[in-house]
């Protein structure tokens, strides 16, 4: 257990991000749901500034952008891969469950005698 200098509340080490120069625990002071709060805080009073200055480094970096990508996906090509072969399985039953429907619905509509006319 550890006490957060934030707010205050005594937390399991868990809650706390890991950090090999901070101390005997190698946690740090502020637990994660602090961290967070302060982080979108700052995000939300800076964040023209900030996407500015992602817009000029994507800019300036972007061949070590590519080669980083490309680098991750050589590394975990399987996983996305099969990730990707889910997604479009998932959509497709989708799409197909979507089409089953849509006939039961025009099916029920037409015993009821609503096909085809016009209000």
């Amino acid at each position: 257990m550890k006490i957060c200098t934030k707010c205050g509340i005594e937390k399991p080490l868990t809650e706390f991000a890991k950090r090999k120069e901070c101390g005997p625990f190698g946690r740090v002071s502020h637990c994660k749901k602090c961290v967070n709060t302060y982080r979108a805080k700052y995000y939300k009073a800076n964040r023209e500034r900030l996407l500015a200055e992602n817009r000029k480094y994507c800019k300036e970096n972007r061949e070590k952008k590519r080669r980083t990508c490309k680098k991750f996906y050589e590394k975990h090509k399987d996983e996305i891969l099969k990730k990707q072969k889910e997604y479009c399985k998932n959509i497709q039953k989708g799409y197909w469950l979507q089409q089953e429907n849509i006939m039961r619905i025009q099916k029920i509509e037409k015993n009821r005698g609503f096909a085809g006319e016009k209000i």
